[in-house]
């Protein structure tokens, strides 16, 4: 081999993970930043600032600073806000039947997720998960914090405990801002 395709074969190694990044598709954009938010990615060597029209692909996490927060849009039927202080990843896995099942993982702070029911397909599900438990949202808002709170702000929702003795329930939340 001469040394020239070494170094054009070290080179492609060297970018693959971004190539392979490129071709994943898009499961979300950032619509709004306040504050500071950071993004990390398995394919990038560090965190980047998060930034308005950024696009979310699977396995992001996204992590907020205090005073901070950023709202997200994803595949057009649920817009999720990350507060401040939060940790957040969005995961997708197709289901039998053509069903898509995205499910928002709060590992620290709190979300407020909005799905637009009107728009789900018929075997499309948004599931909210915390260490304890498990929200199915579908038309509904609902508040959710790491700490296995879950308010609901409209519609309805069905919560399913990971650690049973451990089981939150879902509160009709009256007046959230």
């Amino acid at each position: 081999l001469s040394l020239g395709r070494i170094k054009v074969g070290a080179l492609a190694l060297l970018f693959l993970p971004t190539m392979l990044h490129a071709q994943q598709p898009m499961s979300g954009v950032v619509t709004g930043v306040q504050g500071q938010a950071q993004l990390t990615r398995p394919a990038l060597a560090a965190p980047a600032p998060l930034r308005v029209q950024d696009g979310i692909v699977i396995r992001d996490v996204i992590d907020t600073r205090e005073k901070s927060l950023a709202r997200i849009l994803f595949g057009g039927k649920a817009a999720v806000t990350v507060r401040e202080l939060s940790r957040f990843e969005v995961r997708e896995e197709t289901l039998p039947g053509g069903g898509t099942r995205s499910t928002i993982e709060i590992n620290s702070g709190a979300v407020l997720v909005n799905v637009a029911r009107q728009l789900m397909g018929p075997r499309d599900e948004v599931h909210i998960r915390t260490p304890n438990a498990i929200a199915a949202v579908r038309g509904s808002a609902v508040y959710a914090e790491a700490a296995d709170i879950f308010s609901q702000i409209t519609g309805n929702s069905v919560l399913n405990c990971i650690a049973p003795l451990v089981c939150p329930t879902i509160a009709l939340a009256e007046n959230f801002t």
